[in-house]
């Protein structure tokens, strides 16, 4: 069953460079069966067959859909659940790694919702975001990335009056 992840179904010495694949959404493995053999003109010397296993976990897709927003300074900007196309086995788990590409009060994280935060924007300009999502499988003590997924965030400045005009006192009519 080695040829399900990339890898030839038989061969002779050492265990050929490949590359992993996995097509399906769960964790798959590939049993490795292999047998030391010493021959000289007179004599095969047979160690006792061995078996290892590699597991090759997917690349998963996030399915939850993230739209782009535009937010004032100060707004509270929603929490995101996030889902994916994954199919969980005992052990495994999935959580998801967010960054964003500017300061706008969204701290970098990782767990399975982006958190709610309240839009900064210290500038005269609007700022706009690049938010990138990727999620991450994990099983047997090792976590993949999946397809990474963007979206942006534009926060428009606070409105600001900029005038100089003093009290005054004027007559009707």
């Amino acid at each position: 069953d080695n040829s399900s992840v990339g890898l030839a179904s038989n061969g002779v010495d050492q265990l050929p460079i490949f590359t992993a694949i996995n097509s399906s959404k769960k964790p798959v493995v590939a049993t490795i069966n292999y047998k030391a053999n010493y021959v000289d003109s007179q004599l095969n010397c047979a160690a006792p067959s061995k078996v290892f296993r590699i597991t090759v976990l997917p690349t998963i897709e996030i399915t939850t859909q993230l739209t782009n927003k535009v937010v004032c300074n100060g707004a509270l900007v929603e929490a995101i659940n996030l889902l994916s196309d994954e199919e969980l086995v005992s052990g495994a788990s999935v959580k998801y790694r967010w960054t964003s590409s500017q300061i706008i009060g969204l701290p970098n994280g990782e767990g399975l919702a982006i958190p709610s935060f309240t839009a900064v924007n210290a500038t005269v300009e609007p700022v706009k975001a690049t938010i990138t999502v990727v999620p991450l499988y994990s099983y047997a003590g090792k976590t993949c990335e999946g397809v990474p997924k963007y979206y942006e965030i534009t926060i428009n400045p606070s409105a600001k009056a900029n005038f100089s005009i003093t009290n005054q006192s004027i007559c009707s009519g």
